[in-house]
């Protein structure tokens, strides 16, 4: 508990020295990838964000399913989340 009231603190902290530091004004953030219409289908609205989305996430999963299914840790992670008294005792 006293770890979730420092946390707290500090975030509050933070907020306000953001606050006296900047202002309460509201800043945009910078557009690192242009959003530029990718899709040749008209009413088909494709950006760099869409594809880099999909491109990050799906090795992302692939790369925890391989990590679930196949080794030690995984396995041991699946037992707690089947039986969490059988897995204290093994």
């Amino acid at each position: 508990l006293n770890l979730l009231v420092s946390a707290i603190g500090v975030s509050f902290l933070f907020m306000n020295v953001g606050l006296f530091w900047r202002g309460p004004t509201e800043r945009d953030f910078p557009a690192l990838i242009p959003a530029d219409d990718l899709s040749p289908v008209a009413g088909i609205r494709l950006t760099g964000k869409d594809v880099m989305v999909v491109a990050v996430t799906l090795p992302t999963m692939a790369l925890l399913t391989a990590f679930v299914r196949f080794t030690a840790v995984g396995k041991a992670m699946r037992a707690t989340a089947q039986n969490p008294v059988a897995a204290q005792l093994m």
